[in-house]
């Protein structure tokens, strides 16, 4: 118990020194100081959401329970993730130009 304990204060660590271009390295890849660069970003954020949201209404649909729950769960995360990304480049976008 004692192991595993650690290994949970190792993971609060790490998850609390992270910053937002940790959980969204594609926007330290893409700097938000070009305007052409914010735009490619928000098409990409955006086009993954449409991809998610289809993977979980066409293949969350129709198929045996355990897969069509695996699909659902995988179109969530995609989906919420996508969103989030969408809001960390609109975030860097206010305090890019202000």
């Amino acid at each position: 118990m004692e192991k595993f304990k650690e290994i949970l204060s190792n993971i609060k660590e790490k998850l609390l020194i992270m910053d937002r271009y940790d959980y969204f390295p594609l926007n330290k890849k893409l700097p938000t100081y070009e305007m052409i660069n914010c735009a490619k970003l928000i098409g990409i954020y955006i086009g993954a959401l449409i991809v998610f949201i289809a993977i979980f209404v066409l293949l969350g649909m129709g198929l045996p329970a355990w897969i069509s729950w695996l699909f659902k769960v995988i179109g969530v995360v995609g989906g919420v993730y996508s969103l989030l990304g969408f809001c960390a480049v609109l975030y860097d976008i206010t305090q890019n130009y202000q």
